[in-house]
């Protein structure tokens, strides 16, 4: 226990150098010749031989080089043949260590939702949103809040009652979390606990939709403890995960007329749905790798802890020798 403790603490401590932001760094880029591909409505998808002029990390002109009027001291990178997009978000992300902050850089995502909070989470947000770490902007839900049953872990935060979950919202609220994670096992007094308790705080939840006791026989033979419907128009801002519709709304029943329904009463009443499709792909791999899917090439730059504590959800894991 002490081990992993000590090296928790380190995990999230050891942050790379890349990610140090560095004093004296010139504010003023220009990149030339580049092809933009552009998001603005009504522009076109593809606007070719572009200069692009950044300061202090904001966008402030686009066009050709001629129309630009250069700061004194202005870098200049040529990206001839190269194309420019704007950054990639990734609207749900589990971040386990700081460490994991340069690999999102380098794949051009500039903003990440985390969807599960710790209490290290609150001091690196307010370190990135006061610059004195480089990493995308950064949003993060306090713990998960949750009720006993199939999907409990460790990490989660544990409510029944309507006062449990009045409590462990203002709990994540004196402690700096501004957005709440709701799980599907919560009873429909923990979820009414909560909701009620967010509205009076200002605080946005998001999360799977409560199904309540989940009992043998759910969803095909009969319908979850709490209607799908009892979740919308509760303060939810998005759903995480279109298996909560297809599972919770649809019962794992593809219906075209059904299917349409959900979506129209979802429509009404303006909850999203972050569909996270990339997880379900990752499920398939895992079944076809065979319990081998933490061997797979580059899982070696995973958090050792994390990859410790999802050991008998993943499967058996062989010494690496960039194991340490």
């Amino acid at each position: 226990m002490l081990l992993s403790a000590g090296f928790t603490t380190f995990s999230i401590h050891n942050i790379p150098s890349a990610l140090i932001q560095k004093k004296n760094i010139n504010s003023n880029l220009l990149i030339t010749n580049v092809n933009v591909i552009s998001m603005v409505p009504d522009d076109p998808e593809l606007i070719f031989n572009q200069s692009v002029l950044v300061q202090d990390g904001i966008i402030q002109h686009i066009g050709i080089v001629e129309e630009i009027d250069l700061p004194k001291g202005t870098q200049i990178i040529d990206a001839s043949e190269k194309y420019l997009i704007p950054g990639l978000i990734d609207a749900h992300v589990h971040l386990n260590d700081e460490a994991e902050l340069a690999g999102y850089l380098a794949n051009g995502v500039t903003g990440i939702r985390n969807m599960s909070g710790y209490p290290f989470h609150i001091p690196l947000r307010d370190k990135i949103n006061n610059s004195k770490l480089l990493a995308p902007d950064f949003m993060t839900t306090g713990p998960i809040i949750n009720s006993p049953g199939a999907n409990q872990n460790i990490i989660q935060q544990l409510v029944i009652s309507e006062e449990d979950g009045r409590q462990a919202v203002q709990s994540q609220f004196d402690a700096g979390f501004h957005l709440i994670k709701v799980y599907s096992n919560l009873t429909l007094e923990a979820f009414k606990g909560i909701s009620e308790q967010a509205k009076v705080l200002g605080m946005k939840i998001s999360g799977h939709s409560p199904e309540g006791l989940r009992t043998k026989g759910i969803p095909q033979e009969k319908p979850f403890d709490i209607a799908w419907e009892d979740s919308l128009g509760r303060g939810v801002i998005s759903f995480e995960h279109v298996e909560t519709i297809v599972w919770h709304a649809l019962r794992d029943n593809l219906d075209e007329v059904k299917m349409i329904k959900a979506a129209n009463k979802l429509r009404s009443s303006g909850e999203s749905v972050t569909p996270t499709l990339l997880a379900h792909k990752r499920l398939v791999f895992m079944a076809d790798s065979k319990e081998d899917y933490l061997n797979r090439e580059g899982a070696d730059t995973i958090n050792p802890l994390v990859t410790f504590f999802n050991l008998e959800q993943y499967g058996p894991i062989s010494i690496r020798k960039s194991s340490c």
